[in-house]
């Protein structure tokens, strides 16, 4: 967790720069039997791009392990780096 949390407080590129951020549109919560669920997470790296992942729902229940695979650029670590910088 303490390494979670260096990386949701780093500032991005775009926050150097002073450009806007990655948009992150997303409805999702941990619950309180320590489960998370991200519901219709969509994401895009800047407002004037398209959406790299878009609606992509999930939930990981305690205790669970989970594999993140895939084509290449179909999403995973696009989804890895949105889940990091939630707040």
């Amino acid at each position: 967790m303490e390494r979670i949390h260096t990386f949701i407080d780093l500032q991005n590129e775009y926050q150097l720069k002073g450009e806007q951020t990655m948009d992150t549109r997303f409805a999702g919560d941990v619950e309180r039997d320590n489960t998370i669920a991200i519901k219709e997470l969509s994401v895009n790296y800047r407002q004037d791009l398209p959406l790299v992942l878009k609606n992509v729902s999930f939930s990981i229940g305690k205790n669970q392990r989970v594999a993140i695979v895939g084509r290449t650029g179909c999403g995973k670590s696009s989804l890895m780096l949105s889940l990091l910088r939630l707040n």
